[in-house]
């Protein structure tokens, strides 16, 4: 029996490329800002919706993939897990993590996102020194 090597996610050294969808657009100022505050100048590209989103990697996705996506779990025609379900069908996306970014998350929902495939679920910051943390954890996932 041949031993089967575990898939490595390949991550480039800062800047990264951090995809990040929100409907809410200050949320996406605030994460942005973050990644500011702690020396990362446009690493992130927002999306205000999941069709946003698909829109971009429907003619960018061959291109310029990104080293994780951010996903807010409550927004409007498609929500986070959707999303997720979608993205992980795609064999470019399998070594991208998935994490999620929202204001509240049962435990119950929390594990069931990290069965489908999500790396993590982080609660959204409210102060800039949250933020800077909710950062800084995103870069953590990456790094590993």
């Amino acid at each position: 029996m041949a031993f089967k090597e575990p898939k490595r996610l390949t991550v480039r050294q800062p800047p990264f490329l951090i995809y990040i969808v929100d409907d809410d657009e200050d949320d996406l100022l605030f994460i942005s800002n973050a990644f500011k505050e702690i020396g990362l100048e446009n690493v992130c590209k927002g999306f205000l919706s999941a069709d946003d989103l698909f829109q971009d990697l429907k003619f960018n996705a061959t291109s310029h993939l990104p080293d994780a996506i951010v996903l807010d779990y409550e927004m409007p025609k498609m929500n986070g897990k959707e999303v997720l379900k979608k993205l992980i069908r795609i064999p470019d996306f399998e070594n991208i993590p998935f994490i999620f970014y929202s204001d509240n998350l049962a435990p119950e929902l929390e594990t069931e996102l990290k069965n489908l495939g999500a790396a993590c679920c982080i609660k959204k910051g409210v102060t800039t020194k949250d933020q800077q943390k909710v950062a800084n954890q995103i870069i953590d996932i990456l790094k590993k």
